[in-house]
This record gives C-alpha cells, structure tokens and sequence, in this order.
C-alpha cells in the first residue's frame, strides 16, 4: 500500500490532485459537523410545528362537537 501511494505521488499531475483533494477534505469536514446542528433545530422546529398543528386540531374537534351539541338541542 505504501509503495502505491509512493508511486502515484511521483507522478506531479497525480500529486497535485491528492493535495487539492486533500485540502477540499479537510475544508469540507467541519462544514459537514456543523450540519449536526442545523438538523437538531430543524427536527425541533417540525416538532414545535406538529405540536401546533395538534392544538389546532384539537381545538376544531371540540368546536364541531359544540356545534353538533347546539344542532341536536333546536
């Protein structure tokens, strides 16, 4: 594996795509970590969401069934 990478570096051209590669990596890795968080508040978000909604929900169920209440007393 050693005697690979050796080889692959003595070509210059090779070289310096490895090291473009490498320093895209490296750029990109602490890009990636700081996702972890924007997904945490995201997930947050569409749970605070889902809660509203519920509310919501819940609240045009017991509208209806006051409206049906007062339909059955006329």
């Amino acid at each position: 594996m050693g005697l690979e990478i050796k080889s692959v570096l003595k070509n210059k051209v090779s070289a310096v795509i490895f090291f473009i590669l490498l320093v895209l990596n490296m750029v990109q890795v602490p890009n990636y970590m700081g996702h972890e968080y924007d997904v945490e508040q995201n997930m947050n978000i569409f749970e605070t969401q889902i809660q509203q909604y519920q509310r919501a929900l819940s609240d045009i169920n017991l509208q209806y069934m006051a409206v049906k209440l007062m339909l059955a007393y006329k």
